[in-house]
């Protein structure tokens, strides 16, 4: 009997009652195969940078937010320094990244 067990986001595959697989194509995956990479606050600055062209500072939010459909994103924003040394805050454009290259212009 074959049984799957997710700890901590990893999968691995156990064959009750033998160590060994049963099968070569049952035998366990890499971790790098078995779970789905995760959408890093790096990667949403980084898509912000290569579709907007942007030369200004963008700050990003260290964790995601999820709209009404329950999707995942980034808020980033482009923010002028010499605004912010002026006394103003800076901010001249608010984006939601997603994960699937998305760029939601607030």
């Amino acid at each position: 009997m074959k049984k799957f067990f997710t700890v901590f986001g990893l999968a691995a595959l156990f064959v009750t009652g033998s160590a060994v697989p049963a099968h070569a194509s049952e035998t366990p995956t890499t971790v790098q195969q078995e779970q789905k990479q995760e959408f890093t606050p790096y990667e949403a600055v980084q898509t912000v940078h290569d579709q907007k062209g942007t030369e200004a500072e963008l700050k990003v939010d260290q964790y995601p937010s999820s709209n009404e459909e329950g999707q995942t994103y980034y808020q980033v924003e482009a923010l002028n320094p010499s605004l912010i040394e002026q006394g103003e805050d800076g901010l001249l454009q608010t984006y939601h990244v997603y994960e699937d290259g998305r760029i939601l212009v607030i």
